[in-house]
């Protein structure tokens, strides 16, 4: 993200503006209300008109310059539209955060094509309007940042994951190809991929503890955990990253689990010395 000099501590994005999807909740609320906090104004994109609205007072109860904007975005011409409105407001757009949530949880074999579809629309399909609207508005600020939020299971699946899978992985395919394209033009793209955060209610203890064990940091995710990680990738922090994926999933990915499988007969073996 290109601009003006230094800012002072815990305001990186004074005089700028930013929008979010999604952000009526969870991943998206926390990164909209990040970059309030820090000097930003922000677009609050949603589907949800109760949470979009809710969310722009929280910003606007934050100091910032916030706009409500109710809109889906797998719908390309609301969305296109909504990146085009925040811009006129503001006369600039320095990030964009694709983070809204598409459909589709359900076996391979069981999937519908309307949910697989429109899985992809929020996924890739959206993160590519994103960036044909938003482009002209960044270039003509000299330059900016776009962030995908993909997923965990873009690397690392189960049951049940066909669509989000396959959709959060060509997010990841997306990121790389217009960080290669849209460099001259002093934007810079990037994704992060979490791994499971608790957005709504606690897990029961039983079915915590069991998830858990895959996550060597010893707890879940927070939706402040990804907001910071993707907060520094739309900082002049990151101006030389462009093209990556920042895991935020508390060491789900590099862990084997084998070790999750047998770590009970390894601590029996060990208690037995």
């Amino acid at each position: 993200m290109s601009g003006p000099g230094p800012r002072g501590p815990g305001r990186r994005f004074t005089g700028r503006a930013a929008l979010v999807t999604g952000a009526g909740h969870g991943i998206g609320r926390a990164a909209a209300l990040g970059f309030a906090a820090e000097g930003a104004a922000v677009a609050i994109v949603d589907r949800d008109a109760d949470r979009c609205r809710a969310v722009e007072a929280e910003a606007r109860g934050r100091g910032a310059d916030a706009l409500g904007l109710v809109v889906d975005a797998a719908d390309p011409a609301a969305y296109g539209a909504a990146i085009d409105a925040a811009a006129a407001r503001w006369g600039r757009l320095d990030a964009v955060v694709n983070n809204a949530p598409g459909p589709g949880w359900a076996p391979a074999l069981e999937l519908s094509l309307d949910q697989w579809e429109g899985c992809l629309a929020v996924s890739p399909r959206a993160a590519l309007i994103s960036a044909q609207r938003a482009v002209p508005h960044m270039a003509r600020g000299g330059g900016g940042a776009i962030v995908n939020v993909s997923s965990a299971h873009a690397v690392v699946s189960g049951p049940n994951f066909a669509a989000h899978a396959a959709a959060k992985a060509a997010l990841l395919g997306l990121t790389r190809q217009l960080a290669t394209e849209l460099g001259a033009l002093g934007i810079r793209v990037n994704a992060v991929t979490p791994g499971a955060i608790m957005t709504h209610d606690p897990l029961p203890p039983d079915i915590e503890a069991l998830a858990l064990q895959c996550y060597p940091i010893g707890r879940l995710g927070r939706p402040e955990d990804v907001a910071a990680g993707i907060l520094y990738l739309c900082s002049d922090d990151a101006s030389f990253v462009t093209g990556a994926t920042l895991p935020i999933d508390g060491g789900l990915t590099a862990l084997n689990p084998e070790h999750v499988a047998y770590k009970p007969a390894l601590d029996a073996a060990r208690s037995r010395r």
